[in-house]
């Protein structure tokens, strides 16, 4: 193992094509969260009466539902399959082929003239979108020198919810067709951006060992006053694994591999549990139950630019603070919005005129909770998840992970009309409120702090025995 000394006795530094590179992997972020905020615009646009395909919103919610969420289930599916591609060619070019059926499915939406088509795309963009989820924040984690790991990192998240906000701005002026045409811009530019940038050095370390080729790519991501021979040392004394597509329960059975899956899969599940795209999904519907005096639309640009604010302060942070001292306070700060949205939408019961005279508290509350989370939770268990992972189990770790995170972000908010039904609002905001509490004791508990270590000294804490198996070596002894 690498010893502690060792791995900071430099700081390597970037170079403009570390910077390029990590710019057009982004604009991966960027795609997925065009392909989320679509449906909040794009349906009220396919009710106008000059739509075609045309839809009413009584009559045809189920099918509007399936366009709103369709591609999260494609996402289940691509994510699960992200990591695999990974390994087999490299994060970089599997990031520049996912561009083309991302850019058919755009296409397609664009140029739809019946249901089918609209799903089929939509349903070819989650399952790009997923893919992306599984590899973007390897690539970014492995191109990335140890300082800026943690920065470069929550820039997946920033570029998501830029991306989310890029169709509640342009909605306002365009009708469904071009936005989605328009959003498959991010498609074209990626691919060209990522052919001139070099491949992961670690992925170049695993194919080639410390060769030439290994240390080309080192000196291309770093500037001219790293000492990239160092790094390249540091590899060497990693273990040389490769990455298989399916771990044997062998493998799983090792600390360094079953705790990283707990670990990850937990927070990556426990995303969507706290209500995120039941938010994300549903913006523009929970301002209008409200009341608020504001135009809904405006609301809806409001939340979503400081989404981007707060994720851009958690970038800032990550650097400087422990990632799982930022996931607290999200956590807490989620909590407290969630507990404020209940207690509005169980006054909005019982107080007359409650929208018009405390509507605006919903608004504050549900800012609260977006920024709190993209603060958080919403960036950083795609930090920490790469961080975690032995080189070997990482690609099966991140895409499994990522598929259980789209499947329950598949889930929450195509049932969250049920259960709001069932137990009302107030109660359905609850129980977001109770899951925040868990992602905060399940931090507090089990999570490890990974800021300023390197990978060797990460599974360094999970090879440590722990104080029951200690103790039971010790009554073994003779």
């Amino acid at each position: 193992m690498v010893s502690k000394e060792s791995s900071k006795e430099f700081v390597s530094k970037a170079s403009w094509l570390l910077y390029m590179a990590a710019f057009g992997s982004l604009l991966g972020g960027v795609s997925i969260g065009l392909a989320m905020g679509y449906a909040s615009p794009a349906i009220p646009s396919m009710e106008k009466d000059f739509s075609h395909p045309h839809y009413d919103h009584k009559k045809d919610q189920d099918i509007e539902s399936w366009i709103q969420s369709v591609p999260t289930l494609g996402g289940m599916f691509g994510a699960f399959s992200g990591g695999f591609l990974s390994g087999i060619r490299g994060t970089r070019i599997c990031l520049m082929a996912n561009c083309i059926p991302f850019l058919i499915g755009w296409l397609l939406v664009g140029v739809a003239s019946n249901t089918s088509m609209i799903i089929i795309g939509r349903l070819i963009t989650g399952v790009c979108c997923g893919i992306f989820t599984s590899s973007l924040p390897t690539f970014l984690n492995e191109i990335s020198p140890l300082n800026l790991r943690g920065m470069l990192g929550t820039g997946f998240q920033i570029s998501c919810n830029i991306g989310v906000l890029i169709p509640s701005i342009l909605g306002m002026f365009v009708e469904w067709e071009m936005l989605a045409l328009l959003s498959s811009i991010p498609s074209i530019a990626m691919p060209i951006i990522l052919y001139f940038s070099p491949e992961s050095p670690i992925y170049m370390f695993n194919k080639f060992g410390a060769s030439k080729e290994t240390l080309k790519s080192l000196q291309q991501l770093r500037s001219s006053d790293s000492d990239c021979s160092e790094e390249l040392n540091l590899m060497a004394q990693a273990p040389q694994e490769h990455q298989p597509i399916i771990l044997s329960w062998k493998q799983i059975r090792k600390p360094v591999v079953y705790k990283p899956l707990i670990y990850t899969w937990t927070l990556l599940i426990l995303v969507h549990l706290m209500g995120l795209n039941a938010i994300i999904f549903n913006e523009k519907i929970i301002f209008i139950m409200s009341g608020i005096p504001l135009n809904a639309d405006v609301c809806c640009i409001i939340l979503n630019t400081l989404a981007v604010l707060a994720t851009l302060v958690s970038a800032a942070l990550a650097g400087k603070v422990g990632r799982k001292t930022i996931l607290l306070v999200s956590g807490v700060g989620n909590f407290v919005s969630m507990i404020g949205l209940s207690f509005c939408f169980l006054l909005s019961t019982k107080v007359d005129r409650f929208g018009e005279r405390y509507g605006l508290f919903v608004l504050i509350f549900t800012i609260g909770f977006l920024s709190f989370f993209m603060f958080g939770w919403g960036p950083i268990p795609w930090v920490i998840g790469p961080e975690l992972c032995p080189y070997f189990a990482r690609g099966f770790i991140l895409s499994t992970g990522a598929s259980l995170n789209w499947f329950v972000g598949f889930i929450v908010p195509k049932e969250f009309g049920a259960l709001e039904h069932a137990i009302t609002p107030a109660g359905t905001y609850l129980v977001f409120a109770l899951m925040c509490v868990v992602g905060v004791v399940f931090t507090l508990i089990f999570v490890p702090e990974t800021r300023g270590k390197t990978n060797a000294e990460i599974l360094e804490l999970f090879e440590r025995p722990s104080s029951e198996e200690t103790v039971q070596k010790t009554f073994k002894q003779p």
